[in-house]
């Protein structure tokens, strides 16, 4: 438990570059909404979400 609260810093960060990436992804899918089916969306949209979890 320690160890967390020595790298508020970190914290931080990784919370700014999240609410960006989502943001970013949000702004890709309204992009390409009107030419790409629904379903091919969602499936690249989950498929790019499971590389940080599997990397960790």
């Amino acid at each position: 438990m320690d160890n967390l609260q020595e790298k508020p810093t970190k914290g931080i960060l990784l919370r700014i570059l999240s609410g960006a990436l989502f943001t970013g992804m949000l702004v890709c899918i309204k992009a390409v909404s009107d030419d790409v089916p629904v379903g091919q969306s969602v499936f690249f949209r989950s498929l790019f979400a499971l590389f940080p979890i599997v990397i960790f």
